[in-house]
């Protein structure tokens, strides 16, 4: 697993860490795996979650208290949902390692620029 976030309808999501554990003569060791998935526990069940045309995820968070959650992509893409993960649209480019704060989310931009993004009503 390669980040935990829970949501407002108080769903689980998660991005796996793009590995696949294998047990080779005795040692454990890992295989890649070409997309790092992004998943949601919703009823129960671990359910693959589709943001096209992105198909590798390294980061999922939800602001706590907001339908608002954000995806960072492999690519360096942040989507952002404000319908609990329903729907997703691109929002920036260039940026890694977000960081969801009690106002909105904060990430990493280009070389080290940080940015933050207010979410409406939390200011």
């Amino acid at each position: 697993m390669q980040s935990l976030s829970l949501a407002q309808t108080g769903e689980l999501w998660v991005t796996m860490a793009g590995r696949k554990p294998h047990l080779s003569h005795g040692n454990l060791g890992y295989a890649a795996l070409p997309t790092k998935r992004l998943l949601r526990l919703a009823a129960g069940q671990w359910q693959p979650v589709a943001a096209p045309p992105f198909t590798s995820f390294e980061q999922v968070a939800f602001v706590p208290g907001t339908s608002a959650g954000y995806l960072l992509t492999a690519t360096g893409e942040v989507l952002e949902t404000r319908t609990n993960g329903e729907t997703w649209h691109p929002l920036a480019s260039q940026a890694r390692q977000l960081h969801p704060v009690p106002q909105g989310i904060t990430w990493l931009q280009k070389d080290n620029q940080l940015v933050f993004c207010p979410v409406a009503g939390k200011q």
